[in-house]
C-alpha cells in the first residue's frame, strides 16, 4: 500500500538581530539607511537578495515622497527613533533602529 503526505510550504517571518549602519546625522540632513545596514535571519529566504525595506512614520522626523529617506523635522536635535519594515517579500516585520540616531545641531 503506498500513500502520499502533502507538505504544505510555510514561511518564516524575518528576524531583525540589529542595526549596524551610521549612527549620527546633522540637523535637518537627509538620512537613508539600506537594508545591507540591517543584520536579518530568516530561514526562507537570502538575505539581503530577498528582503526590501520600508519607512513607517515616527516622531520628529518626515519622510520623503521616494520612501527612501528621512529628514528630522525643523531645529531638531537629540536622539532620533526611526522605524522600518523590513520584508522577505511574504511576511513583514517592524523594526525600530535600536539605538537611536542622533541629531547634531
Amino acid at each position: 500500500v503506498f500513500f502520499s503526505i502533502a507538505i504544505e510550504p510555510v514561511n518564516d517571518a524575518p528576524i531583525v538581530i540589529n542595526y549596524i549602519g551610521p549612527s549620527e546625522i546633522n540637523e535637518e540632513q537627509e538620512f537613508i539607511a539600506l537594508i545591507s545596514d540591517f543584520t536579518v535571519e530568516d530561514v526562507d529566504n537570502n538575505f539581503p537578495f530577498d528582503f526590501s525595506l520600508e519607512l513607517e512614520p515616527g516622531l520628529n522626523y518626515t519622510i520623503s515622497e521616494d520612501q527612501n529617506s528621512i529628514t528630522p523635522v525643523m531645529d531638531f536635535a537629540g536622539l532620533l527613533d526611526v522605524n522600518y519594515l523590513i520584508s522577505d517579500g511574504t511576511d513583514s516585520v517592524s523594526f525600530s533602529v535600536s539605538e537611536p540616531l542622533s541629531v547634531l545641531s
